[in-house]
């Protein structure tokens, strides 16, 4: 299940993407409320690692925040998308096997941890400790469940494709970050209702520290 489920549909749209915003699901382009999150966050001397970077919708307009900025993206097809800089990496890699002794400031993952399994993305989760600097915070952002768990896995008519995802509601999701090791630091609302497409999800952020900070 999890990262292997929705690898189809993904793979499928690897082969014919042609613009940044393919990878929105038919959804608006709310990068700008992305943008506006993570403005609080940018640290001008410091550094960023995006896991799941996707085509670089939100790394491209805040990178040159950071003086350090790594992207984790497993495929290249949506990486190339990614604006490259002297301080840019661009790793094509798998995030459950991303590995590197670098630590940064900030460490985010947006539209990402839905589309794993809860033992994966709770391995995710641990892994990203070691990879945050002493005061260093993890910022996530995904669509959760209102009132309960939504799994969805099967046949999608609007997309057309095999589809894969766990919107877990917040409370479930901010469990899993206290089970690794973080303490919550905020939690919110991240975009407009209407943005919000199903009545039994919507789009949350959570912004965590390490226990030991």
């Amino acid at each position: 299940m999890g990262n292997f489920s929705i690898r189809p549909y993904y793979n499928k749209m690897a082969e014919t993407i042609d613009s940044p915003l393919a990878t929105r699901n038919k959804s608006p382009d709310f990068t700008a409320f992305d943008v506006s999150l993570m403005k609080g966050y940018s640290v001008s001397s410091g550094s960023i690692l995006e896991i799941g970077a996707g085509t670089g919708l939100l790394l491209n307009e805040i990178m040159d925040g950071y003086a350090r900025v790594v992207a984790v993206e497993m495929y290249p097809e949506f990486s190339r998308f990614i604006r490259r800089d002297d301080h840019v990496s661009v790793y094509n890699v798998d995030i459950l096997d991303f590995q590197t002794s670098e630590c940064f400031d900030v460490v985010i993952m947006f539209g990402v941890a839905n589309f794993f399994s809860e033992d994966e993305v709770s391995r995710v989760y641990k892994r990203s400790l070691n990879w945050l600097k002493t005061g260093g915070r993890l910022i996530i952002k995904h669509q959760m469940g209102r009132h309960e768990d939504v799994h969805v896995s099967g046949f999608s008519e609007e997309l057309q494709a095999e589809y894969y995802s766990e919107y877990r509601t917040l409370e479930h999701e901010c469990a899993l970050l206290s089970s690794a090791g973080y303490q919550i630091e905020r939690t919110g609302p991240m975009y407009p209702s209407e943005f919000n497409r199903w009545p039994n999800t919507y789009f949350m952020f959570i912004v965590a520290q390490p226990n030991n900070y």
